[in-house]
């Protein structure tokens, strides 16, 4: 996960040569396509923090694909979290 995430960022400074947008686009699609558990998100929080400059990138394309990246990684940490914190709520209730 750490490679992929640095591979993605070192292929942005690479965007203005043949590939390099296409490279970096695959890069983090593969990112997105994998099943990360709130666990995997978290354990790899600081790395993956670092794909939030790609949301201001130049390229239109990079910024699109980053900014549905970081939604679905955070979309996975809102659904899963909730409903783990919904339920130690209905225990404290209970006792």
């Amino acid at each position: 996960m750490k490679d992929l995430i640095a591979a993605a960022l070192k292929s942005t400074y690479d965007t203005r040569s043949p590939g390099g947008v296409e490279r970096c686009i695959d890069l983090l699609i593969r990112l997105k396509s994998m099943s990360l558990s709130v666990k995997d998100i978290l354990y790899f929080s600081k790395s993956i923090f670092k794909l939030e400059t790609l949301r201001r990138h130049r390229n239109p394309r990079i910024r699109e694909v980053s900014h549905s990246l970081l939604t679905s990684l955070l979309k996975t940490l809102y659904s899963q979290g909730s409903d783990k914190s919904a339920g130690l709520n209905a225990v404290s209730l209970k006792r």
